[in-house]
C-alpha cells in the first residue's frame, strides 16, 4: 500500500471526524472534547506520513517471484547465444551488441572462442531488499587483452618467418612496409596459434548482479563490471 493511499484514508477519516464533531455538539453548542481530539490526533498522524512519505516512498512493497530465476534466465541465453532472450531480462539496455559477428575472418575466430569460453556459477542466494536485489556470480570468459598481447607477440615471429621463406616484393612494398596481405596473413596465423591454447586465457570473475523489480517481474541493471565480462575484459 503506498502513502498517498494511506494518507488519503487518513483524510477521509479526519474529514468525517470534523462533519461529527459539528454535528454531535452538546445542548450549549460546544464540540465534544473526545472527538476534537481524535481529530487533531488524526490530522498530525496524516502529517507525519506525509513528511515520511516524501522521504522514504513505499511503507509496504512486495516483489513475487525469485531474482535468481532472472539471473539463470540470462546467463543461460548468453552461454547459448540466445541473445534476445538474455537482453529480455535487461532493464537498462535493449541491446549489448553481442549478436553483432566480427566482419574479418581473424575477428569471426576470436569471438567464437569468445563465446566458447562462456560459463557461470550462481554463488549463493540472492538477497532481497524490497524492490530491489543482489546476486552473486562467477562469470568465466576469454580474457581478451591477455590474449591480444600474446598474438601481437605471435605476430612478429610469423612476420619474421615469411621475410625469411619468401622473396622480398612478396613481403614488403616499394617503401619497405609490409604488404597488407602479408600482416593479414600474419596476424591470422598468430591468431590461430594463441586459440590452440584459449583455455590459458579463461578467465573467472566474481561479479555481484543487480536487479530491480519493475512492472512485475525482477529485471537485471547491468553494470559495467558484467559488461566488461561479457565482452572479454575488453569493454
Amino acid at each position: 500500500m503506498s502513502f498517498s493511499v494511506i494518507v488519503s484514508i487518513i483524510i477521509i477519516i479526519v474529514a468525517v471526524s470534523a462533519a461529527a464533531s459539528f454535528v454531535l455538539r452538546d445542548n450549549e453548542g460546544r464540540i465534544k472534547p473526545a472527538l476534537a481530539v481524535l481529530s487533531l490526533v488524526l490530522a498530525g498522524f496524516a502529517a507525519v506520513l506525509c513528511a515520511y512519505g516524501s522521504e522514504n516512498g513505499t511503507i509496504y512493497a512486495k516483489a513475487d517471484g525469485d531474482p535468481q530465476a532472472t539471473v539463470r534466465q540470462f546467463f543461460d541465453a548468453v552461454c547459448a547465444g540466445d541473445y534476445s532472450s538474455a537482453y529480455d531480462c535487461l532493464e537498462n539496455y535493449g541491446s549489448l551488441g553481442l549478436e553483432n559477428f566480427p566482419s574479418t575472418e581473424t575477428g569471426e575466430l576470436v569471438y567464437a572462442a569468445l563465446r566458447e569460453s562462456y560459463a557461470y556459477e550462481l554463488l549463493e542466494q540472492a538477497e532481497v531488499d524490497k524492490l530491489s536485489a543482489r546476486q552473486r556470480v562467477s562469470f568465466t570468459y576469454l580474457n581478451l587483452p591477455a590474449m591480444e598481447e600474446d598474438a601481437a607477440a605471435e605476430t612478429e615471429k610469423v612476420l619474421e618467418k615469411l621475410v625469411r621463406s619468401r622473396p622480398r616484393k612478396e613481403v614488403y612494398d616499394a617503401d619497405d612496409n609490409y604488404l597488407p596481405a602479408v600482416t593479414d596473413e600474419a596476424y591470422k596465423t598468430a591468431i590461430t596459434n594463441v586459440l590452440k591454447n584459449a583455455d590459458s586465457y579463461r578467465t573467472a570473475a566474481e561479479l555481484t548482479v543487480t536487479l530491480d523489480y519493475v512492472d512485475g517481474r525482477w529485471l537485471i541493471n547491468a553494470d559495467s563490471a558484467l559488461l566488461s565480462a561479457l565482452m572479454g575484459g575488453a569493454a
